[in-house]
């Protein structure tokens, strides 16, 4: 079994994440105001922000066989 840093640093505190086989990528929520929901490319590790919602404090995070985030 081997393991590997993708992301040093995510410039938030994720708090729930999934993983989105259709895009190659793991979906994560964040901590805090004006909370994000950010992709990591598992191919290069690259972070983008899909959304920053209105929201404080995500505390999980959902797809649907849409492609639809759910909080």
């Amino acid at each position: 079994q081997t393991s590997e840093v993708l992301v040093v640093q995510t410039n938030s505190t994720p708090n729930g994440i999934i993983f989105d086989a259709a895009n190659n990528r793991l979906v994560f929520v964040s901590w805090g105001g004006s909370a994000k929901i950010v992709a990591v490319s598992l191919p290069d590790g690259a972070l983008t922000t899909l959304t920053t919602t209105s929201l404080s404090n995500i505390d999980g995070v959902a797809l649907d066989k849409a492609g639809n985030c759910y909080v």
